[in-house]
């Protein structure tokens, strides 16, 4: 059962399921890139709706757009893939627990 607890658990938060495999230190990594990515990619929804207010008053600035689309696509993408890993670590980390038991 513990093979599927863990990356049901890092699906729900990243780095939780490396926690219930024991390896803290691995999860503590998996917590803190996700809030720093987090954290840019509001930045981002921040920019883009800021740019989109400025549009509706009849400014329109192309750098903000872009910062924004830039740091929305890597930061979404950074993202996923962060959960991906955290997901597949978990499992394997919990499979391999199982089979040297």
């Amino acid at each position: 059962m513990k093979v599927f607890v863990a990356p049901l658990l890092s699906f729900l938060l990243n780095g939780l399921g490396q926690f219930y495999n024991g390896q803290v230190k691995k999860a503590i990594i998996y917590i803190v890139c996700s809030i720093i990515f987090i954290c840019i990619f509001v930045v981002s929804i921040v920019l883009l709706y800021q740019n989109f207010i400025d549009a509706i008053e009849g400014i329109f600035d192309k750098k903000l757009l872009l910062k924004g689309v830039i740091l929305f696509t890597f930061s979404g993408f950074i993202l996923c893939l962060i959960s991906l890993l955290s997901i597949v670590d978990a499992y394997k980390v919990a499979k391999s627990s199982l089979d040297v038991e």
